[in-house]
């Protein structure tokens, strides 16, 4: 299944950036004596994965203080890990309207939906997502695969095999259920956290056995395993999904990033020229006089420049400086510099990995 036109840089690059699901402890923000003792006693139910019982102190606090966004956010979240993803969802939506974490309740949605394998919804609130914040790659992400899968079945509607088609939808809902667990983990991982991303890859290896030619589940396996430090079995999914799409550069890069935390500076160069090289194909075959052709090849262009700069860092700023001057109104530009170039700490971001 072809995605080579799908997966742009910024989306990729920034997608390493694992957004984890917040665990501040609001009760000491809080000046109500019975509401800060129950967010303290629900701070640690929810941390430490006791959904069941978070939730019935997020129903006292919202008896209390029906405007805590923060009660009505957690309990949707807690709603969706014990899979009543209905009651999650109307959480949400009130979060909506109180104009509490509306982005991040967005993005809960589409999940949620993309679970329920109502994939309408889940687009219209992925796009939603994006409204609020265009740089969200998780949405973009899910977008993506929901697009990719969508083709397959049509394909498979029109020509009339059912029993293929039920496989597909089947393969899609195991890619959403581990999508939702492996966004929401959070560092370090808690010891149910950990039996989630493992329960993951098992729902994943599912959906690869039914369509071991989806690069989504894949490139999901392979996060869910750099998150639980299993770096060399990251590495083994993601060599199978080259061999399937050699040409996605991107996951040479994923690999490389990965080796570089093992402190394997040498393999980790190696990928980098790998990805380099797949880049510089993607470029010189973007020749359509069109948008999106352009498109493609500025992605493509900026990603370059970027593993440029990881091997020779003045040749990588050369290049996307030369870039800048091309295109002197394009503020996606700009920004990608300041991001990954000016205000980049390779350290933090390797650490972070």
């Amino acid at each position: 299944m072809e995605r080579k036109n799908n997966i742009s840089l910024i989306f990729i690059l920034i997608l390493i950036l694992v957004l984890f699901a917040c665990r501040n402890n609001f009760a000491k923000q809080e000046t109500n004596p019975k509401l800060k003792e129950l967010l303290s006693q629900s701070d640690e139910l929810y941390n430490n994965n006791n959904y069941k019982q978070a939730i019935e102190l997020f129903n006292q606090i919202i008896q209390i203080d029906s405007t805590k966004g923060i009660a009505y956010y957690r309990r949707g979240i807690c709603y969706s890990f014990i899979y009543d993803y209905q009651k999650s969802i109307r959480d949400h939506l009130k979060c909506i309207s109180l104009n509490y974490r509306v982005e991040d309740s967005y993005l809960d949605l589409g999940l949620s939906y993309e679970t329920l394998e109502d994939f309408t919804n889940a687009l219209y609130y992925y796009r939603r997502t994006l409204d609020i914040n265009p740089k969200n790659t998780k949405a973009q992400d899910r977008i993506n695969s929901i697009n990719q899968l969508g083709k397959e079945i049509y394909k498979l509607k029109e020509g009339g095999d059912s029993l293929v088609l039920e496989k597909t939808k089947k393969s899609m809902k195991f890619n959403a259920v581990a999508s939702k667990i492996i966004v929401n983990s959070s560092k370090p991982l808690t010891s149910q956290e950990t039996v989630d991303l493992r329960n993951a890859i098992v729902l994943l290896d599912s959906a690869i056995a039914i369509d071991p030619f989806v690069s989504s589940n894949y490139i999901n396996k392979s996060h869910a395993q750099q998150i639980l430090g299993l770096y060399p079995e990251a590495i083994k999914t993601l060599d199978i999904i080259i061999k399937i799409a050699p040409y996605l550069g991107e996951l040479y890069s994923e690999k490389g990033f990965i080796y570089e935390k093992m402190g394997k500076l040498d393999s980790a160069n190696i990928s980098y020229k790998n990805a380099i090289d797949q880049l510089n194909k993607r470029i010189s075959n973007s020749n359509e006089n069109t948008k999106k052709s352009e498109e493609i090849k500025l992605n493509a262009l900026m990603e370059k420049a970027f593993l440029e700069s990881l091997l020779n860092f003045k040749k990588g700023l050369s290049q996307i400086n030369s870039l800048i001057k091309k295109y002197p109104d394009n503020q996606d530009l700009k920004l990608f510099k300041k991001v990954w170039f000016d205000d980049f700490n390779r350290k933090e971001f390797i650490d972070n990995f």
